[in-house]
């Protein structure tokens, strides 16, 4: 779990680009996770097996030959092994038992 967080994170770091595939009218993705279970939080499409990711802004989420048409030569795929990743939070300090315990 924590290296589908890792790379969930790493993903919403990157710098998305402009930089279009000849072949496709979508930008070629800097980061794309495929082969895993992407928890997408969107109640119609829960899962997926792949995303896209560009300048830190997910692109596409989708199967992943749906995916791979956001592949290019500059593009980072890194294969999850059907491992998931879920959407990260970003939080500067907090106690979540503590938290939690104050919402029961």
């Amino acid at each position: 779990m924590r290296f589908g967080f890792l790379i969930l994170s790493t993903a919403m770091l990157f710098a998305c680009g402009e930089s279009q595939s000849p072949t496709s009218s979508h930008p070629v993705a800097d980061l794309v996770l495929t082969n895993g279970n992407v928890v997408t939080l969107d109640a119609q499409n829960p899962t997926a097996a792949a995303i896209a990711v560009t300048d830190g802004r997910i692109t596409a989420v989708g199967s992943a030959a749906e995916i791979a048409d956001y592949i290019g030569d500059s593009t980072e795929v890194i294969d999850l092994k059907e491992q998931t990743a879920i959407p990260g939070l970003i939080e500067g300090h907090g106690h979540y038992t503590s938290f939690g315990g104050s919402l029961m």
